[in-house]
């Protein structure tokens, strides 16, 4: 594999690359290296979820490429992620077990060292190692995929090797019904390798394999994969959901099911990858020429937020992904602030979870930069198991809605932005064949976790101990901004960095 060029072009917020077979142009805004600031965070660009050819199942037009000359290059495939497709991070999965496996383990570590050549912080390009892994239950049937990372440092990655990632396939932790010692494993990989994760990934479609939601660790599983090249694993197909793909649904494993209170009750943030096969990751405007037969999509990009400021690496990612502050995205750059107002001030931001006082005024506001209300067709707040409920456009930019809880009661909450995809690729002169059903383009954000205290009360007098209309986070989360929801949307707006 080729190794990627020290430098980097500035490019102009229009950028346009072409890329055979179909002409490829990405939004860009300012130089690659600049993150998208909006409110207190930048916000980076990246995809989780792609293969190459060393994946029996994957395609390089300079491996092999089973359909014809519709492949990405592989020894290109880490200069075309940061410069053709202007990624900020990238992970390359290839299938490390199961029947697509990489076929000589030497490849995949081959790949490893080229990637970690690739890391170049300073430069805006951030590269994670990563691997597919199965994992089955004891009685050989396939127990779901997920995508493993790993986050350490140069001396914790040295002299990594595929067989340290993926152990004997007829022994615990990948052939068990006992869940533990999956985490088991990873708690020592952990303790040799540094950070790690084991992401879920197309959750409810099966195929190629749904998520066993009884196998999960908050430590290891903080966000899940919703969107991909194999479509939309949030809601049912049934509810009309977005660029559905599943033949065989599984309603029980959609991330909606997942988070609601009455279903798995699991708290996740979410991200989007391709999942492509064609060594092209970061290409959301083209569909993988393996499924050429049937129905696929374009796939989409992990956002993660960062407190403005703070510097992209590994470990910046890691914290991201495990303090849920990252989006989901189908394609569209566009970065979305969502957090929870009570009495007029600011008590939580997605990824946390909060409880406040009974009798505290709740409303949720969603913001995107003024420059992206035209793509912007509806906002929407989604309470999973619950109701979907458009947001008002308080001023340019920022959306809300009133929030309404009883007394004891515990809502999950994440907002969808429906965005213009007709409009907003030919502003950027794209030519988009995701492969969607519609001209729509989706932005998830993560969750917020709400409780209302029933210990609380709201007669606003001096007994000690009372919380009248308390707004406190749980320990670790931000401390409350306390302004008012126009000043934060005006704040945002002249804060915008490009």
């Amino acid at each position: 594999m080729g190794r990627p060029g020290s430098g980097r072009t500035p490019s102009p917020r229009r950028l346009a690359r072409a890329a055979a077979p179909v002409l490829l142009f990405l939004l860009a805004r300012g130089a690659a290296a600049e993150p998208v600031q909006l409110g207190d965070h930048d916000f980076y660009f990246g995809d989780l979820h792609a293969h190459t050819g060393l994946s029996l199942d994957g395609g390089s037009s300079d491996l092999t490429c089973p359909w014809g000359d519709d492949c990405g290059e592989y020894a290109r495939v880490l200069d075309d992620a940061r410069d053709l497709y202007q990624l900020d991070f990238l992970a390359l999965t290839d299938h490390g077990n199961g029947q697509h496996r990489v076929a000589d383990p030497a490849d995949w570590e081959e790949q490893l060292a080229d990637l970690l050549a690739a890391d170049d912080p300073a430069g805006g390009f951030v590269t994670v190692p990563g691997v597919e892994i199965w994992l089955w239950h004891a009685d050989g049937d396939l127990r779901d995929h997920r995508s493993l990372y790993l986050f350490g440092d140069a001396d914790d990655l040295e002299g990594l090797s595929l067989a340290e990632l993926v152990p004997d396939e007829d022994a615990p932790p990948f052939t068990t019904d006992d869940c533990p010692l999956i985490f088991d494993w990873m708690e020592e990989l952990e303790a040799r390798r540094g950070a790690a994760l084991l992401i879920p990934h197309h959750p409810a479609l099966q195929p190629p394999g749904a998520t066993d939601w009884r196998c999960v660790d908050p430590r290891f599983n903080p966000v899940v994969e919703n969107y991909s090249e194999h479509g939309n694993s949030q809601s049912a197909s049934f509810e009309g959901s977005y660029d559905s793909g599943g033949e065989a649904e599984q309603v029980e494993a959609l991330v909606d099911h997942v988070l609601a209170p009455d279903g798995h009750g699991l708290r996740l943030g979410m991200i989007s990858g391709t999942d492509s096969h064609d060594t092209r990751p970061g290409s959301v405007c083209s569909t993988d020429p393996r499924f050429a037969s049937k129905s696929s999509f374009g796939g989409g990009l992990a956002v993660v937020a960062l407190p403005a400021g703070e510097p992209l690496d590994r470990a910046a990612i890691h914290a991201a992904l495990r303090d849920r502050r990252t989006l989901a995205t189908s394609g569209p750059r566009i970065p979305v602030d969502l957090r929870l107002w009570a009495d007029g001030a600011d008590v939580a931001w997605m990824g946390e979870e909060v409880t406040v006082g009974v009798g505290a005024s709740l409303s949720v506001a969603a913001t995107v930069d003024p420059a992206d209300v035209p793509y912007v067709t509806g906002v929407s707040l989604v309470r999973p198991g619950g109701s979907t409920a458009p947001m008002t456009e308080l001023e340019a930019g920022t959306y809300t809605v009133e929030l309404t809880l009883s007394p004891g009661e515990s809502a999950v909450i994440y907002v969808i932005v429906e965005v213009d995809g007709a409009a907003y690729w030919a502003d950027a002169q794209v030519d988009c064949d995701d492969g969607g059903e519609d001209d729509r383009e989706l932005i998830w954000s993560s969750p917020i976790w709400v409780e209302m205290d029933p210990a609380t009360d709201d007669d606003d007098d001096d007994t000690t101990g009372d919380d009248d209309d308390c707004a406190c986070r749980q320990a670790g989360a931000r401390p409350g901004a306390g302004a008012l929801i126009p000043l934060f949307a005006l704040l945002a707006l002249l804060t915008r960095r490009r």
